[in-house]
């Protein structure tokens, strides 16, 4: 019987993904662009190659349209550095013409593999599990991200698949089981913020559940801290490898570059601040506007994101279900802290991302809204079903309409 339900699981989740696959690539072939595709703005090769010849610059001349910084005469990549790791072994089958695309497709695949597992461990059943999945990478800004492979996209897409599996990890674990999804999720969720850094606003959550999971009654804190160490050692090795990469380069072990680049370097041009707040958060709540019968969305800059990434609302419905029943608890606490502190700092930046389609920033929250979202045990009610489609839909359709 146990052995039935595993399959059953399996072939459900299986399903599943098969069926992202087909839809992305009946959109790809609405777009024209090619699987095997490589972005001429993908620095993470650049960097990748770099690393082959002992160099940690890159020659600007030859990429001039990147996004480059500029520190004492030298150009780097100025991103933080772990995709160029996954990027690395690529080169050696591809050189410097990586599939990007198709890198960027296999994330997404595995973060909606990694969401269908943390839904069943949530105790969602595998069909609600597999449907929540499926909104969870089609029903939002992946999308763009799935079919776009700059530096930029790839480095949203890679952090989204490791928060998935770093909530994947920490989430559920108890009673002595579970040591290795615990080890492996904290590493990921270090990978993840060398993709995005604010992704370190979710370390909290992460030691909150790792203290939970080590505790043993009658045992007191600094014993439980000590039982902690081993499952951060590798976590803080990762990153004081980040701190030693960015200090060799720009003297600061917290500057990944983007301080160097041209645009923050000009005056008034700050890459965070307050000033930037109150114009974000109206941009991102502009909708599309219907011109001659056709819906057209804003592209340069963000929009749209309630209509694009619907999880917001369905998670903010939630977050008003609990509080009005009164079951919100420590995890509910930590999670949201997390949430409007990430929300808030993407709002300081001074572009939120450029020309794209909908809100693209805002998909670095995914896994938590997922997590916070259904984690009690909410049902896909008729309104939940309507958004879910409704962000769907209109992601493939903006997805083939910006490339047209």
């Amino acid at each position: 019987m146990l052995e039935k339900r595993t399959t059953d699981r399996v072939l459900t989740g299986l399903t599943m993904v098969i069926a992202v696959l087909m839809v992305y690539l009946l959109v790809l072939s609405g777009t024209g662009l090619s699987l095997m595709k490589h972005s001429a703005y993908d620095s993470y090769t650049l960097q990748a190659m770099a690393w082959r010849e002992g160099r940690t610059t890159v020659d600007q001349a030859s990429h001039s349209w990147l996004e480059l910084a500029e520190f004492e005469g030298e150009f780097y990549v100025s991103f933080p550095p772990f995709p160029s790791v996954v990027m690395l072994p690529l080169t050696f089958l591809w050189g410097e013409n990586t599939p990007t695309l198709l890198t960027n497709l296999i994330m997404a695949l595995m973060t909606a593999g990694f969401g269908y597992s943390l839904l069943l461990r949530m105790k969602a059943d595998p069909v609600r599990a597999a449907v929540i999945s499926f909104f969870y990478v089609c029903g939002c800004n992946l999308w763009i991200i799935m079919l776009r492979g700059g530096v930029w996209y790839t480095a949203q897409g890679m952090s989204m698949l490791l928060t998935t599996v770093f909530f994947r990890g920490v989430t559920g674990a108890e009673g002595g089981k579970g040591k290795v999804g615990v080890a492996a999720g904290l590493i990921c969720l270090a990978l993840a913020v060398g993709c995005r850094p604010f992704q370190a606003v979710y370390v909290p959550y992460g030691l909150f559940c790792l203290y939970r999971f080590v505790h043993q009654k009658e045992e007191g804190f600094f014993r439980t801290l000590l039982r902690m160490i081993p499952y951060v050692i590798v976590p803080l090795l990762i990153a004081a490898a980040y701190g030693w990469y960015n200090f060799i380069r720009f003297g600061n072990p917290l500057e990944f570059g983007h301080n160097f680049l041209p645009e923050f370097t000009r005056p008034g041009n700050t890459q965070f601040s307050l000033s930037h707040w109150g114009k974000n958060l109206g941009n991102i709540l502009r909708m599309p506007r219907l011109e001659n019968g056709v819906l057209t969305f804003e592209m340069l800059g963000p929009s749209a994101l309630v209509l694009l990434n619907p999880l917001y609302v369905i998670c903010g419905m939630e977050a008003v279900r609990r509080a009005v029943r009164r079951t919100w608890d420590t995890d509910d606490w930590i999670l949201l802290a997390g949430l409007l502190i990430h929300f808030n700092l993407l709002l300081l930046h001074r572009t939120l991302g450029g020309m794209q389609l909908g809100t693209r920033y805002m998909i670095d929250l995914m896994p938590a809204l997922l997590l916070f979202t259904w984690r009690g045990g909410r049902k896909i009610t008729r309104l939940d079903a309507l958004l879910m489609l409704l962000g769907i839909s209109m992601n493939i359709y903006g997805s083939v309409a910006f490339f047209r």
